[in-house]
């Protein structure tokens, strides 16, 4: 701390008008009105320190000055450009203790401060820390929430931001697979309105297809969730078709119609099979498979049909 050099008075040490300090003694020798407190501290051409000169009087001065001292000691001082990196840290130790929500700025090069500030602002230790939020509408897949804990504290991120940024990756995996569906469901409806009353029995003939062949449990039973899309639906019909013979019974069906149909629809599918040109041609191979589907249909159609032979059977 500064300390002020009082000039020697007259009479400096023990003579009268005098104190023992060098300061003028009270009731005399002092200081003239309007003349300031300080006067004569300082040699002429000297400035005296704003905390002497703003001072109203001595007393204020002493006050202010014991303020001061006990402030700076309790002060942090900041390093300068050419302070260590030991001074560093120590103020770095220092400002944390005085105050403890601050934190210094770590060195974006440093991976060990970034980890540690990750931490002050919630990362957790390891992966098993994190929890996650399913989407609306879905559940959390095991498999990939194990990855992507892993993934998150290889990146140090917080339980806020991993949360946050897997919520919304599921959110929109789910958007995506909705309209992927709705999709799918638009175009198998467009399909099943192409072929009419033989779409179950095309699938049927396609199922019978594939199933000839090993490891392919996976696309029947995807064939039967409807899940095929339209195109790869016509390519095996085609294919069922080529290998199996055009027609819509199954080999192995005894040309058996489907059961328990309104009669309506049982009209309809009649219909059909009457356009069918191996119904009406009788050297056609399926003909006969045909017309035992064709005779099913009726029954179903109209309990009372006639059992005989097609050409009299609901034909005229």
């Amino acid at each position: 701390m500064w300390t002020p050099r009082y000039p020697v008075m007259q009479g400096e040490g023990s003579g009268s008008g005098s104190g023992g300090d060098g300061l003028p003694a009270p009731g005399g020798g002092g200081p003239g009105p309007g003349t300031p407190w300080y006067s004569g501290l300082a040699g002429e051409g000297a400035e005296l320190p704003a905390l002497v000169t703003e001072a109203p009087d001595f007393s204020t001065f002493v006050k202010n000055a014991v303020e001061l001292k006990a402030y700076q000691g309790d002060s942090l001082r900041i390093p300068g450009p050419e302070a260590s990196a030991e001074d560093h840290t120590a103020f770095q130790t220092k400002l944390t203790e005085r105050v403890p929500g601050v934190y210094y700025m770590p060195n974006p090069e440093d991976p060990a401060q970034i980890k540690a500030l990750q931490r002050k602002l919630g990362a957790p230790e390891d992966g098993n820390g994190y929890t996650f939020t399913p989407p609306e509408g879905g559940d959390l897949d095991e498999a990939m929430t194990t990855k992507y804990r892993t993934w998150a504290n290889d990146l140090d991120m917080t339980q806020a931001q991993a949360d946050g940024i897997y919520k919304r990756f599921n959110e929109y995996q789910l958007a995506a697979v909705g309209a992927l569906k709705n999709g799918h469901d638009e175009k198998i409806t467009a399909l099943k309105a192409e072929w009419g009353v033989t779409f179950p029995d095309r699938v049927k003939k396609i199922d019978h297809l594939v199933g000839k062949y090993a490891d392919t449990e996976g696309f029947r039973a995807e064939l039967a969730a409807g899940n095929v899309p339209p195109h790869i639906l016509k390519m095996f019909s085609a294919m069922a078709d080529g290998l199996l013979g055009e027609g819509m019974q199954m080999v192995g069906t005894g040309g058996e119609a489907p059961a328990g149909l309104p009669p309506a629809e049982a009209a309809e599918r009649a219909a059909e099979v009457r356009n069918h040109k191996a119904f009406l041609d009788e050297a056609h191979p399926e003909h006969k498979a045909m017309v035992a589907k064709h005779l099913e249909y009726m029954k179903q159609a109209n309990p009372n049909a006639s059992q005989d032979p097609p050409a009299r059977a609901g034909l005229g």
